[in-house]
């Protein structure tokens, strides 16, 4: 299982980039396949409790590299045809509370153990060490969501679905918003852990063929697909992606049970998603 030294370890083996840090200063990495002309980003572990995405996405990485490696033809057309673009953990800080709990040196001890009420971090903790919920950390709708979770009683900062103060106040969620800004994609999948479901649309944003994009993606998966509705469909990183660029954004919900997902899960949850991501190259939007 990659927590962040292992995945530290493995990426400064490999070409990668940093695109920004956490609150923390660990590095936000990103690793790059192909080069194509259409750019796609795959990003995972927005929630702590969801490191197995993390697993899924280093495991297609390293399969597309080994394609390439070995001028198979499915993964030289990839290549060819996409950019795929990889952060495999977008946050790290609160993927290191869930797999190695909180001990008394940690910098927001304090904070962190009056929040958890003594809740260990691996059943509940999905936000930054800051206590911010990065997926609802971005503006789309953002005013609308905080007063839909002030209702449900999330006012403060806390384990799970705290917005933050304003959209793109933690590092993690800024520096991925800034790193789509300036690569222009095409195309973005969000990778969660729970339900077995692909989430698309937001408002009235998205382009007329994403709908069948998406089913295409979910068909392959065996997975339904869905437009979310209410307060899941507010402040998301896919939310924001379709609302700024009028593009295919896609939430993957992988796997199915209780968060953390155990590693056993990992084969039966990556047959399922590998051929969705193999013919991503096939995918193509009429947008542009």
């Amino acid at each position: 299982m990659y927590d962040y030294e292992q995945l530290k370890k493995t990426v400064n083996t490999l070409p990668h980039q940093v695109i920004g840090q956490s609150v923390l200063h660990r590095n936000l990495y990103l690793l790059r396949v192909g080069k194509g002309s259409r750019r796609i980003l795959l990003h995972a572990a927005h929630h702590g409790l969801e490191q197995i995405t993390t697993e899924v996405l280093m495991r297609f990485y390293f399969e597309c590299v080994d394609g390439i490696q070995n001028r198979d033809p499915l993964f030289l057309e990839l290549a060819d045809r996409l950019t795929l673009d990889f952060v495999p953990m977008v946050n790290p800080d609160g993927v290191e509370l869930v797999l190695h709990g909180l001990s008394g040196e940690h910098p927001y001890y304090y904070d962190l153990k009056e929040m958890l009420k003594g809740q260990r971090p691996s059943e509940v903790w999905q936000a930054n060490i800051r206590s911010v919920d990065l997926n609802h950390n971005y503006d789309a709708g953002f005013e609308r969501s905080k007063a839909l979770l002030e209702a449900q009683g999330v006012t403060a900062p806390g384990p799970t679905r705290y917005p933050g103060p304003f959209p793109e106040s933690e590092p993690e969620s800024h520096a991925l918003a800034e790193l789509t800004r300036q690569q222009d994609y095409h195309m973005t999948l969000s990778f969660h852990a729970q339900g077995e479901v692909i989430y698309y649309g937001y408002l009235n944003y998205a382009p007329p063929d994403a709908e069948g994009i998406g089913q295409k993606l979910a068909d392959a998966a065996g997975y339904t697909l869905e437009k979310a509705e209410g307060i899941v469909a507010l402040g998301g990183y896919k939310d924001w992606y379709t609302k700024a660029f009028r593009r295919c954004g896609y939430t993957v919900e992988v796997g199915r049970g209780k968060n953390p997902l155990p590693a056993s899960d990992l084969s039966d949850i990556y047959r399922k998603i590998r051929p969705m991501l193999l013919m991503l190259s096939a995918c193509q939007s009429t947008d542009k």
